[in-house]
């Protein structure tokens, strides 16, 4: 197990590369029945792990006996390469990440499902092959009731419109169609004037900046006070005595006890998308789904698909 806290990038990593590629994604999103979709086929792109460049604020009482894994001297030496490269910095602990995906198009709440199942597999909870299998869609047509990651990090970061995105599955940056024009380049101060977004975004920067500063510092005066090896002893003890009980991470400010953990295929089983799509149109008076589908006007399964491979 991953201790408690800490996150196994590596093994994220592992997980997050097998969503790449063109995969059913229905046991990775919620289904909306008011939609009557039929296809849950996505690309995506890339699908990665990042380090955030210059974002770790060093915490020195994480790497003291008691807060620190077992293993750091290892967690450092496998994230050195990466940091090098992202401008990470090698032992200064909290470090930032941020899961990266691209993709043509997005189910409903497919991210934060994503994420959920990341989380998973970083806390040591499930193996990375969990991913596999919940895009298997053949063995596991239902998705698992596992609770999808907190909403408050997720960021859409960018949009690109090309021409032809089916001619290219790389679908770069310079492909963009579309002639953008960016907030501050048509106004009288610009970005960087007296009254410019760059101003604006200074302020709101430096209040948060400030409450991370004063934060960090409180945590750490306060892991400095009293008898620290007396409180490592205990917060073992205890752990040890509930033991049976997880403490589940899933993107928010704090964890969440879910006692004992069963493993998201062990879960309880939603209905099937195709089930959620036939109950909804019943209560709407429809005989079902593909009734509504008919009578509404709705695309058909095979329309819908070709529909999304052509958008792609």
């Amino acid at each position: 197990r991953v201790k408690p806290g800490w996150l196994d990038i590596d093994a994220m990593r592992d997980a997050a590369k097998r969503y790449e590629g063109e995969h059913d994604f229905r046991n990775l999103c919620k289904v909306d029945p008011a939609k009557q979709i039929t296809n849950f086929k996505r690309r995506m792109f890339e699908s990665d792990i990042v380090e955030v460049e210059d974002a770790a604020s060093a915490l020195p009482y994480l790497q003291a006996a008691g807060f620190a894994p077992e293993n750091l001297e290892a967690l450092d030496s496998s994230s050195s390469s990466s940091a090098a490269a992202s401008g990470g910095r090698k032992g200064v602990y909290p470090k930032v990440y941020y899961f990266h995906v691209r993709g043509s198009a997005f189910l409903w709440h497919q991210i934060r499902h994503m994420v959920a199942v990341l989380f998973l597999v970083g806390q040591g909870l499930e193996k990375p092959s969990v991913v596999s299998e919940l895009l298997d869609v053949e063995r596991n047509p239902r998705r698992p009731n596992y609770v999808m990651a907190d909403e408050v990090p997720l960021v859409l970061w960018d949009c690109i419109f090309p021409s032809d995105l089916s001619a290219s599955a790389e679908a770069h940056r310079e492909d963009d169609a579309l002639r953008w024009v960016y907030v501050g380049d048509d106004g009288p101060s610009g970005r960087f004037g007296q009254f410019g977004i760059m101003d604006d975004a200074w302020q709101m920067w430096r209040e948060k900046k400030m409450d991370e500063v004063l934060a960090g510092q409180l945590l750490q005066h306060v892991s400095k006070q009293g008898n620290n090896n007396n409180g490592v002893a205990k917060a073992v003890t205890t752990s040890a005595a509930v033991a049976a009980s997880v403490k589940v991470f899933e993107g928010g400010n704090g964890g969440r006890l879910s006692g004992k953990y069963p493993g998201v295929m062990n879960m309880k089983l939603l209905e099937s998308a195709d089930e959620q799509n036939d109950k909804y149109a019943r209560r709407k008076g429809y005989k079902d789904a593909e009734d509504m589908r008919a009578q509404k006007g709705f695309k058909s399964a095979k329309a819908e698909e070709d529909t999304t491979m052509a958008d792609e």
